[in-house]
């Protein structure tokens, strides 16, 4: 197994850097923060699992690329077998999410009974997995690549899914 290493992202440092000084952030930047921090836990969750693997694999934590429009893609894991490419984003919230494939929404209802609606991750890996398979036409080998989300929290109720896209917890 070969492994890159899982970065903290630049914008959390930054956040953290902040934090110890002391130095006053809105609400926005606390909200980001904590929105970054629970993202890198989630991350930090999944790749454990990847440990208990026995076939020999690579994995590409945090793999940043641009398309042929200069367009950046941020990965959060790319696993690479000799049988398939999988590319995997990891979601690390909780309450009860459910995703609308026609309206292109993940949403989420929290315990306290309020609604909110973040970045639709299908759509998210699903344009990474089309960048990886325009790249797959030169290779000298045809290999499937395949996409799908994790979710970090196991406390999370997952409720309506993508059919597009595989979504599961990580347990």
């Amino acid at each position: 197994m070969i492994v890159t290493a899982r970065r903290t992202p630049d914008q959390l440092v930054y956040y953290d850097v902040l934090n110890r000084r002391g130095i006053g952030v809105g609400e926005e930047e606390r909200a980001k923060h904590s929105r970054l921090r629970a993202g890198l836990i989630g991350e930090r969750l999944v790749d454990r699992e990847w440990k208990e693997l026995k076939v020999p694999h690579y994995l590409f934590h945090d793999f940043q690329t641009v398309n042929g429009v200069e367009q950046g893609h941020q990965m959060d894991t790319v696993f690479v077998c000799k049988h398939f490419v999988l590319v995997v984003e990891v979601k690390n919230v909780s309450g009860r999410i459910d995703f609308d494939d026609e309206r292109h929404q993940f949403v989420r209802l929290r315990d306290d009974g309020v609604w909110e609606s973040f970045r639709n991750p299908v759509d998210q890996v699903k344009r990474h997995k089309e960048l990886l398979e325009e790249w797959a036409l030169d290779w000298s080998e045809y290999v499937p690549i395949e996409a799908a989300i994790v979710i970090a929290n196991p406390n999370t109720v997952i409720g309506r899914v993508s059919a597009e896209v595989p979504i599961f917890n990580v347990s």
